[in-house]
């Protein structure tokens, strides 16, 4: 009876020292579980400031505020410079336009003065030979006169000036040679004789002065 006793307090030790080990591999296998290699239980995993601080719901730092205040003034300095020289531009364009339509319009209004004064002119070679042949009587040659005088008055406010051409060198700019005379002293390449007086306005040429022109000396001794 005695040995039988023994033998069961015998079996019944061992029970109770595998206890403690099977909670110390329970516990380990939690731990190993809860937490990542190299981590100890209880600490949370790192992540980045940015990422953790929104899931989070963490507010942002000074610094991270000044940041995202620096980068919108950019983009807005970046987008006035942008919007200005877009305005530059179209300034620009706008003042090159208003240059070209006013210069359109004096040369319009240029043009059509001169073409009226050129329908004027065969008048005014009218009453110059009216006035070169005599007329008839000196009422009627006064009256031409005065015609004459108004009519070049109206040409002269308009800056209807007209061609110096007789004695002058012949310039092919401005004179239009129908013939050409002997020199008789004069000199080579002059205008000897107006035909019809040629007229200017300003810049514009509104018709030459028909002229002859004296030839060179050497042609009339071989002619």
């Amino acid at each position: 009876m005695a040995m039988m006793a023994e033998d069961e307090a015998g079996q019944g030790a061992p029970a109770e020292e595998g206890a403690p080990a099977a909670e110390g591999q329970a516990a380990g296998a939690g731990a190993a579980a809860g937490a990542a290699p190299g981590e100890t239980a209880g600490e949370p995993a790192p992540e980045s400031s940015a990422q953790g601080a929104a899931d989070a719901g963490v507010a942002p730092t000074e610094a991270e505020r000044l940041a995202a205040l620096e980068e919108e003034l950019a983009q807005a300095r970046q987008e006035r410079d942008e919007y200005l020289a877009l305005l530059q531009r179209l300034k620009a364009d706008f003042d090159n336009f208003r240059r070209r339509a006013a210069a359109d319009l004096a040369r319009a209004r240029e043009e059509g003065a001169a073409a009226f004064i050129r329908e004027l002119l065969p008048v005014v070679d009218n009453l110059e030979r009216a006035l070169a042949s005599g007329g008839e009587g000196p009422a009627l040659r006064t009256g031409l006169e005065m015609t004459m005088k108004q009519l070049q008055g109206v040409l002269s406010r308009h800056g209807v000036e007209p061609i110096e051409a007789e004695g002058r060198p012949f310039d092919p700019q401005e004179h239009e040679a129908l013939m050409e005379v002997p020199a008789q002293g004069r000199p080579p390449g002059h205008v000897a004789q107006v035909f019809e007086r040629g007229y200017r306005m300003g810049p514009h040429l509104l018709r030459p002065a028909r002229v002859a022109v004296t030839g060179s000396e050497e042609a009339e001794r071989n002619g």
